[in-house]
């Protein structure tokens, strides 16, 4: 399902501007935009799965065309506000401002989470040298 991970990320995106727009209330453009492309939604099956008939794959498309096209739809409406303008932009490399104050707190927080995580995983694969029925009783202890 490869041809659904472009699909997946741009949802994740139009969840993130509908969190955003239900702080202030306007619930309702997500809405709007979901519903338009929900409707195109089936345009997309007949040509992708029906008509080049890819199966699997021209669903997977399909959904990640309806995906790009709410949050095109999305980004465009919220644009629209012009009181929300100034806090909505594209990426540009701006967002690299101040980002090694970000990773001197960051850093040091990761390694010490990876060190946990580690230390669980070596004592589950510990356990498994001494018993399965020892690995087991780790692995739910986890």
């Amino acid at each position: 399902m490869s041809q659904y991970l472009l699909g997946l990320y741009f949802s994740g995106l139009c969840d993130l501007y509908k969190k955003f727009l239900g702080g202030f209330g306007l619930i309702a453009l997500p809405m709007l935009a979901a519903a338009i492309s929900i409707c195109l939604h089936p345009v997309w099956l007949n040509i992708f799965f029906i008509k080049y008939d890819l199966g699997v794959a021209g669903i997977a498309i399909s959904g990640t065309i309806t995906n790009v096209l709410t949050f095109l739809l999305t980004f465009g409406l919220l644009r629209c506000q012009k009181h929300l303008r100034p806090a909505v932009h594209m990426i540009d490399s701006g967002i690299f401002i101040g980002m090694k104050n970000y990773l001197a707190i960051g850093g040091p927080y990761i390694f010490v989470n990876l060190l946990d995580f580690w230390s669980w995983e070596f004592q589950t694969l510990a356990c498994g040298y001494v018993g399965a029925q020892e690995q087991a009783s780790q692995v739910l202890l986890v």
